[in-house]
This record gives structure tokens, sequence and C-alpha cells, in this order.
């Protein structure tokens, strides 16, 4: 349901714990298996019902609430894989910074923290950075990503193909992984396949894990398993569920079921 809304009411939506995080799996697509989960911001109004991200993140990086929300999405991410993961499985997760964030020194002291002070090896974690606003200072949010990798964090581009992403971002900032967009990923088309086929290329080239997000149907999953795309995501997976929902699908198992 689409509302309008002002800062002070997403302030107080925050305060209140009205923003929860639901999680998007990601399957190894050789094995089929659950092995990541997306964190998705979502917020539960009292009026509106469940309010899409689309509605009031553009909001958050109009204002600090950003770094607010992005925090607690990457706490709420990091505490679930510590329930997710056991000795004999790693399951890691994927939070999604705005470029917004990375211009300030909260998200690095925060991953830095839940790193070093948790039990979790430190490759549990990729921040997505997405794509929504242009990267202005580039070195220096090289500079800060780098400090990261160097502690073993992933660092992926979100909506790989569209927006302000492109090759040369990648030879910019230290990323370990390319997350294809949706819109390259469900065109069929002899051109779109040619465009896919050549970012998975280049991704293999640099050793990067190569994401496609969006699948959809089986051709879109075959399509993506010939271009050796590592990772896929996308509803025919299932829809984003809770931590305890995740929890089961994560466990040994075939993959289809997902949703039983």
């Amino acid at each position: 349901m689409s509302i309008a809304m002002t800062e002070n009411e997403l302030r107080t939506a925050i305060d209140a714990d009205q923003i929860f995080a639901l999680y998007q799996p990601q399957v190894d697509v050789t094995s089929r298996r659950v092995v990541a989960g997306e964190v998705l911001a979502r917020w539960r109004h009292p009026d509106a019902g469940i309010v899409s991200p689309l509605e009031f993140i553009p909001l958050a990086e109009r204002t600090a609430l950003i770094d607010d929300i992005g925090l607690r999405m990457l706490q709420a991410g990091w505490q679930a894989a510590q329930r997710w993961n056991t000795p004999d499985m790693h399951v890691g997760v994927a939070v999604n910074v705005s470029p917004v964030q990375l211009t300030s020194e909260r998200l690095d002291e925060a991953v830095s923290m839940l790193v070093q002070h948790t039990g979790l090896p430190a490759d549990t974690l990729t921040l997505e950075i997405t794509e929504s606003h242009r990267i202005l200072d580039v070195p220096g949010v090289a500079a800060r990503l780098e400090s990261l990798r160097e502690l073993g964090v992933g660092i992926s581009i979100d909506d790989f193909g569209v927006g302000y992403s492109s090759m040369e971002r990648v030879e910019e900032l230290p990323i370990s992984e390319i997350k294809i967009d949706i819109s390259m990923v469900q065109d069929d088309s002899d051109a779109g396949y040619a465009a896919f086929m050549e970012i998975a290329e280049y991704a293999h080239d640099r050793a990067l894990r190569l994401v496609a997000e969006g699948v959809e149907t089986e051709a879109q999953l075959e399509r993506v398993d010939r271009l050796h795309c590592d990772r896929a995501q996308g509803w025919l997976f299932g829809e984003p569920l809770d931590d305890a929902a995740f929890e089961r699908a994560v466990r040994p198992g075939p993959l289809r079921g997902l949703d039983d």
C-alpha cells in the first residue's frame, strides 16, 4: 500500500522497531542449495501494513536515517547468521549498503566490531553496494572498502548492468562479487544473452563471484547455469523469508520444497 510519509514518521518507525528484516535465499547454482541470504528491509506500518523499501529507502537516503536503518539491518543479518551457521555448514549473509552510507565511518566501525567480537568468519558477510546514488568520493570509498576487504568481508556491486554500475566501477573499487541486474537475467533476446555473457566472462577473468538476481523460471536458471554463475536468487526459489523460515531452508535436504 502506497503512503505519504515524513522524516519524523520514519524516525518514529525506526525507534519503534517497525523496520524489520526478511531474507531472500541465494542458492549455489551447481548444488541448488541455499548458501546465503540477502537482508531485505520492510516497514510494518500501523495503518498501511507492510511497506516496500522502494517507498521508504529514498526518503531515508535523503536524510541521516539511512545510516540507522542500514546498521539495524547489518545487526539483524549478522545475528541471524550466527543462528544459521553450524560447525559443518557455512551460510552467508548479504546486506545492502547505500552509497550514502559509504560517506560515514559508522558502517566500517560497526562491521569491524561484529567481525572481531563474534565467532563467525568475516567472509560470512557480503556488503552489496546499491546503485541508487553515484559515488562521488571514489578514492575515499575505495580506501574504506579496502579496509573491510582486509578483514575478509565480501564487497559486491548490486544491480550490475544498470544505473551507475559499470566495469569501470569494478576497476575502481575492491570488489569480490558482481550481482547481475534482474533486467539482464530476464532478457532472453540474443543481444541480452550476449551482454550477459560479456559480463560473465569479465567476472570469471577477474575471479569475481557472479550472482544472478531475479531468477523466476527454470529457463532463466538454465541460462545462468550455462553462463557459469556461482549463485542465483529470485522467486523460483521462494519468497523472502523470516529468520526462522530461512533457517529451516538452509538445513540439509533438497532445495525444492523450500516453501512447503
